[in-house]
């Protein structure tokens, strides 16, 4: 009987260790990698005062905290209305409050009724937010700012939606749910749906990249110095398209995986649109797999400030979304 628990302890031991092994990343990667700073000031400048202005001056914005939430909706309102666009509303209830997704519509040149989403949220996790999601809205905000001007075949939404977190997530609640509902009912021409959510922290740290514990893993780098694009079966052919244009941008390091079941890939606005068969992608910096400040849920209770990103990383990126995007809509 000893003998056998020995063997069970042993058994239990081994499987513990080969899971917390297989968490980490072990492709090495190169050098960090250098890019036109210089190019991309104001870009930089741009994401870090949306990011500041969204993580510090307003701070925790949810329904439990219902003005920081509002002052987030004026601003997002105000800053796509300085860029020129008719900014529209979908509202709805909770317990009493008015919440909101605010969308504002680029329009087509030639098929103007067929429209490529670009989404982020903007509440928080009862923290200040600043890459869950600030750096997210910040994102969606500049690339709207760049493609203004651009011609595109089809329309682009920009849409900033309520109720990503916690218990809101895939409930009667959220703010994509609500939306897919309308859409639906009006039957709109949804051709890709591309999510933004986390992509401002950066590691050039040896194992700073963490995964779930799957053979994934043993393919994938173990600096957390890239950034993510995930989709769903079905949807892998945006994420291809998408990776394309990106590489003929930027030499930014992204990674892509097409697995819907992918833990930690099924946290986002990218969920609801694949349950209702869209082709959607979520693009981000692998939240809690990398950054330590996620939702300040790690002892110490450090939190998501606006100075733990990385600006500089964040605007190659968004430089090279904005090629990839205006790529899918034309």
């Amino acid at each position: 009987m000893v003998k056998r628990i020995k063997k069970f302890i042993i058994f239990i031991i081994i499987c513990v260790a080969i899971t917390f092994l297989s968490s980490f990343g072990f492709r090495f990667t190169k050098n960090p990698l250098k890019f036109p700073i210089k190019e991309n000031a104001e870009l930089v400048n741009n994401l870090k005062s949306h990011v500041e202005k969204l993580s510090f001056e307003i701070g925790d914005r949810s329904v439990f905290k219902y003005d920081k939430l509002c002052q987030a909706a004026d601003y997002i309102t105000e800053i796509f209305q300085s860029l020129g666009y008719e900014v529209t509303f979908q509202k709805y209830d909770f317990s009493g409050y008015e919440v909101k997704n605010i969308i504002a519509v680029k329009k087509g040149e030639v098929n103007p009724n067929a429209y490529v989403i670009v989404g982020a949220h903007y509440d928080t996790f009862f923290n200040p937010g600043a890459d869950d999601n600030a750096s997210g809205v910040a994102a969606v905000l500049e690339i709207a700012r760049m493609l203004a001007r651009e011609n595109t075949r089809r329309s682009i939404k920009f849409i900033a939606f309520v109720n990503e977190e916690g218990t809101f997530f895939k409930s009667k609640y959220s703010g994509s749910i609500n939306y897919i509902k309308e859409a639906n009912k009006r039957d709109e021409n949804i051709r890709a749906v591309i999510i933004i959510d986390m992509l401002g922290y950066y590691s050039e740290k040896l194992f700073s990249q963490h995964y779930p514990p799957v053979i994934l893993s043993l393919f994938y780098p173990n600096r957390g110095n890239f950034v993510g694009i995930y989709s769903n079966w079905d949807s892998r052919w945006l994420k291809h398209k998408l990776m394309a244009s990106f590489k003929r941008t930027t030499p930014f390091p992204i990674q892509g995986v097409s697995v819907a079941s992918f833990p930690g890939v099924g946290f986002s606005d990218q969920v609801p649109f694949w349950l209702e068969n869209y082709d959607a992608v979520l693009i981000g910096d692998t939240a809690g797999f990398r950054n330590p400040y996620y939702h300040g849920n790690y002892p110490p209770r450090i939190i998501d400030t606006y100075d733990t990103l990385d600006y500089d990383k964040m605007a190659e990126v968004v430089r090279g979304l904005k090629a990839a995007i205006l790529n899918i809509a034309s």
